[in-house]
């Protein structure tokens, strides 16, 4: 008997787990670019990406979608400009291509998130190295008004692969009820052009929000059962 409810309280936590993780995964690219990332690039920089979910591959602004989560990404500086990239980055994940601003800082929205419960963590993985040497960039993310800037990126170093510390920064946060917006901000620190390759946002319940959801229903068994 207690062995069997002690399994049917683990299973509420599962599902519910199952049921509360987001996932959004957006890469930035032009027409012509050779690769698609998939879901494996994003999930090497970020143990939380559900592999279940979409990559949304954007050649303009649009609604979003993945696992758990729909949204609505605005651009919100310069000319939402997808780029194409020159050859030394031409199929390597995530940053063959990218949403741009000449002279500017590329910025977007991300909207509508209101499936992230409150109290849950958030994590915003941001990739910026534009395509040429010289696009270092500082990302500034702004939620629930306020800044918070990494950087900068290194796009000399990060040719090889996505997964380089050096091509992306990454953000922790705890989602605040009615709080269901945020803006990422590629400041430029040199060259003409500001740029940003891609984006994952995802989350993961909130530790006592799953106990006590597998609580209840395991109370609710035990008294069924008396």
């Amino acid at each position: 008997m207690k062995k069997t409810l002690l399994t049917t309280g683990a299973a509420f936590l599962t599902a519910y787990s199952a049921q509360a993780a987001v996932t959004l995964l957006v890469d930035f690219r032009g027409n012509d670019n050779f690769n698609s990332s998939a879901v494996q690039d994003f999930a090497a920089v970020d143990a939380n990406v559900d592999f279940s979910s979409t990559v949304n591959l954007l050649t303009e602004g649009a609604t979003v979608s993945g696992t758990g989560i729909t949204a609505t990404l605005t651009e919100t500086a310069g000319n939402f400009s997808i780029g194409n990239v020159d050859l030394s980055r031409d199929g390597v994940a995530i940053l063959d291509g990218y949403l741009s601003s000449r002279n500017s800082n590329a910025s977007f929205t991300v909207s509508g998130f209101e499936e992230v419960a409150a109290g849950d963590q958030i994590t915003l993985t941001v990739w910026a190295i534009g395509d040429t040497d010289g696009q270092e960039s500082n990302v500034i993310m702004t939620y629930n008004g306020v800044d918070t800037t990494l950087g900068p990126t290194d796009a000399a170093a990060a040719v090889v692969s996505a997964s380089d510390t050096r091509s992306y920064v990454q953000f922790s946060f705890t989602k605040v009820a009615g709080q269901d917006e945020l803006t990422v901000v590629s400041e430029r620190t040199g060259g003409r052009y500001s740029a940003i390759n891609g984006f994952a946002l995802t989350s993961v319940p909130e530790p006592s929000s799953a106990a006590l959801l597998g609580l209840g229903g395991l109370a609710l068994i035990m008294r069924r059962r008396k």
